[in-house]
């Protein structure tokens, strides 16, 4: 009888949701569905997510750049809540007895408490200013459903271009399908819709494009 590799995560999933306590929020996805990934998420009040929604843009590109094969975890990396809180992240990725990616799990420590009572330490001590710790800084989309993932994942591109869809040139609406694919959109299903919608092309155009660009 074949096991679901996941299985032996969701212990650990409440474990370390328990454990760390209600501001860290601890994350069980499963990567072979990422239309409704999550499958165990403790402390979903921090991004307000539940079980049943989709991938984050951040986990999209771990896929899409097949991170696990070179890394077993991405730890130390900032992300930022939707409602702009500080969040100090990390993703522990599973394999499946193939070396395929099963799924991820994923910690976020919502860090607002923490750098207040730094602020208030470091002012107690002679006034010294905070040291801005270097670490790299992900931009990372936490949505209840996947329209609202593959949505803004969409405006926020286009929306970058500064001119309306209809005034596009061919060779701009194909690098915005490109730059869409390395995001890992065209992963989420449905997604050629409403890029076609957005771009006001047509889906075999968007097919197209998804050919040139090798998508």
């Amino acid at each position: 009888m074949t096991t679901d590799p996941l299985d032996r995560f969701v212990p650990l999933t409440h474990f370390l949701g328990a454990f760390l306590g209600p501001d860290c929020e601890v994350v069980l996805h499963d990567a072979r569905n990422i239309e409704q990934s999550v499958r165990v998420i403790v402390n979903g009040h921090i991004s307000g997510r539940q079980p049943g929604a989709p991938m984050t843009d951040l986990a999209l590109r771990f896929i899409k750049e097949r991170t696990w094969e070179t890394e077993d975890f991405v730890q130390g990396y900032k992300t930022s809540s939707r409602d702009g809180r500080q969040m100090h992240s990390g993703t522990l990725f599973i394999q499946d007895d193939q070396g395929g990616l099963a799924g991820m799990l994923c910690v976020n420590l919502d860090e607002s408490k923490l750098v207040k009572a730094k602020a208030l330490i470091d002012g107690m001590l002679n006034g010294r200013k905070m040291m801005e710790e270097r670490s790299e800084v992900h931009e990372e989309t936490f949505s209840a459903s996947l329209e609202d993932l593959t949505g803004k994942m969409i405006v926020e591109v286009i929306s970058g271009r500064g001119i309306p869809a209809e005034q596009m040139s061919p060779e701009v609406k194909q690098a915005i399908v490109q730059e869409l694919n390395d995001k890992g959109v065209f992963l989420l299903k449905g997604a050629v819709a409403q890029v076609a919608q957005k771009l006001a092309a047509s889906e075999p155009t968007i097919y197209r494009y998804l050919q040139k660009v090798g998508g």
